[in-house]
């Protein structure tokens, strides 16, 4: 994802990733994180941008954008809570443990994660790779790289992530 907010940088796009609680870089641990508390932070980060908002997110990161006012969605293999709480039970499962790859999650986020859905009001896309079988605006060919054990990198496979976010943006606003 960094590699496409630079390539949507060299478009001339400002981009920004937000560090949510109890993710990443955060104070918080993962076992208080909370989807409303995602959603809370994200909207409050949307509203230190001047101008349109355009929202990209990835699989289960569509899950969080639904309180915020978008010019548009750019969505790439959106998943729904139930999907993502299903994985997570399945990864759990794998590692013979109580936690996600060293992160424990609180039943009460995986509740709330169970009947979250992606937003779909407003301008939308959605884009899939070339092979899921679900409906799509468009398909990249590409490998599902939240699949590997390691993280990996597709230069191609972003290049063409970022141009088709620029074009979409560009496409109603220019």
């Amino acid at each position: 994802m960094i590699d496409v907010l630079r390539r949507l940088a060299a478009h001339g796009f400002a981009a920004a990733l937000p560090d949510l609680p109890g993710a990443g870089e955060s104070l918080m641990e993962t076992a208080d994180a909370m989807l409303q508390g995602w959603r809370a932070a994200f909207a409050a980060a949307c509203t230190q941008i001047t101008g349109p908002v355009h929202i990209c997110a990835w699989r289960s990161g569509v899950l969080i954008d639904g309180e915020v006012a978008a010019a548009s969605r750019w969505y790439l293999s959106p998943q729904s809570g139930e999907a993502l709480v299903h994985e997570l039970a399945r990864l759990r499962h794998l590692s013979g443990g109580a936690d996600v790859a060293g992160n424990i999650l609180s039943d009460e986020l995986l509740a709330s994660l169970a009947g979250a859905q992606p937003t779909t009001a407003g301008k939308l896309r959605v884009v899939r790779l070339d092979s899921d079988t679900k409906p799509a605006d468009r398909k990249l060919p590409g490998r599902p790289l939240w699949r590997g054990s390691e993280p990996e990198t597709d230069a191609a496979f972003q290049k063409a992530v970022a141009e088709d976010i620029a074009a979409w943006i560009t496409g109603f606003c220019g």
